[in-house]
């Protein structure tokens, strides 16, 4: 009930909403600021460069994981000598590699086409996505690289209400209280699919508002989750799912439940995906920090940064990138994982920096 009446405010506070005014007195709220790490990652080993870096995650060590295109690594700096890195690199805290991960048989235990990334905190399970014109299926491992199982098959969308095939999953988040996963499906679909963690059996799904959804067109597209990109499950059960062309989060209980939503940035624009272009203003989310959740932050690649909003009140706390191609900017930042001490990694689709850390600087009250 608790997260309910939270939400509930949220959607009252939220841009777009038709209440002016909040319906009580705001709290001070925390204001956190942050300042790239100019020194992480490390160097990589082996003239490695990283691709296109489309996922993150931690593990219960703390360990980031890094999904990347090596496809997208350019003949220009193949030719002057750089190396595309596997896609899946794990980084300890302090930046160095200590894991990687060869390419899978594409279609079968590996996407054609890598997008996302989830690890299961109860058992290190590591699950990937991808979102290739064929990439029907989401494929799980052990946390040491052994294949485990394949949820759907290589092949196109059988539609947004089809149990068994996936439509290029675009985000994933492990509930370890309930051993479900929660799929953002996606690029080619219009809903939120749950299976069971352990065995991949279907639970249930929804689209927008928590109705079944539709497929084709439709003459009200916030009726639909146009594309459903990025999603994260807060301590409370409120999962929050990205609609990227609609410029908003919906919230909604673990069940399905619709509880609000949250718009951002809707002079931003969308299309819906596909030969339109994905674009719009919500890519990735992520609570911060660790334990109290009492932020939300929300990833914007159309924009160019990545927005702290307080979850007591729905208003912006800070802000921090812009976009450019220096250190602290960003060119199409994409994904977003916290560490245990709050530092805020970002991964890009972009050449050059494709992910960087954000560390705390200071946390003052409003009007500091």
């Amino acid at each position: 009930m608790k997260a309910f009446l939270l939400a509930c405010v949220i959607a009252l506070l939220a841009p777009g909403s038709r209440f002016a005014q909040p319906l009580f007195a705001q709290p001070p709220f925390a204001r956190p600021h942050f300042a790239v790490d100019a020194g992480w990652p490390g160097p990589l080993p082996g003239r490695w460069l990283l691709g296109h870096v489309t996922g993150l995650a931690i593990d219960r060590k703390n360990r980031i994981w890094v999904l990347n295109r090596p496809e997208s690594i350019t003949g220009d700096e193949i030719l002057a000598g750089s190396v595309a890195a596997p896609p899946l690199v794990v980084f300890n805290r302090k930046g160095k590699v200590v894991a990687h991960w060869p390419i899978g048989r594409r279609g079968e235990n590996w996407p054609h086409r890598e997008h996302s990334i989830a690890i299961d905190k109860s058992d290190g399970s590591v699950w990937i996505s991808g979102n290739g014109e064929n990439d029907g299926f989401i494929v799980k491992y052990s946390a040491a690289g052994r294949f485990l199982l394949r949820i759907g098959e290589s092949g196109p969308s059988k539609g947004s209400n089809e149990n068994g095939q996936l439509g290029r999953v675009s985000g994933m988040v492990v509930d370890p209280e309930r051993g479900e996963i929660f799929v953002a499906d996606g690029y080619s679909n219009r809903r939120v699919i749950v299976f069971d963690a352990g065995n991949g059996s279907y639970k249930r799904h929804w689209g927008a508002y928590g109705h079944a959804p539709v497929d084709g067109a439709v003459v009200d597209r916030t009726s639909q989750l146009m594309q459903p990109h990025g999603i994260t499950l807060a301590r409370d059960g409120t999962l929050f799912v990205g609609d990227r062309p609609n410029n908003r989060l919906q919230a909604f209980t673990r069940e399905g439940r619709w509880i609000a939503d949250l718009v951002q940035r809707p002079e931003t624009g969308g299309g819906t995906g596909g030969a339109t272009g994905s674009v719009g203003s919500v890519w990735d989310s992520a609570m911060w920090p660790k334990g109290s959740e009492t932020h939300l932050l929300v990833v914007d690649g159309s924009n160019g940064e990545v927005r702290i909003i307080d979850r007591a009140t729905a208003n912006i706390a800070g802000r921090f990138g812009r976009e450019g191609s220096n250190r602290g900017e960003f060119r199409r930042p994409h994904t977003i994982a916290i560490d245990g001490r709050g530092n805020i990694y970002v991964g890009e689709v972009s050449t050059g920096k494709p992910v960087q850390r954000f560390r705390l600087q200071r946390n003052g009250t409003q009007g500091k």
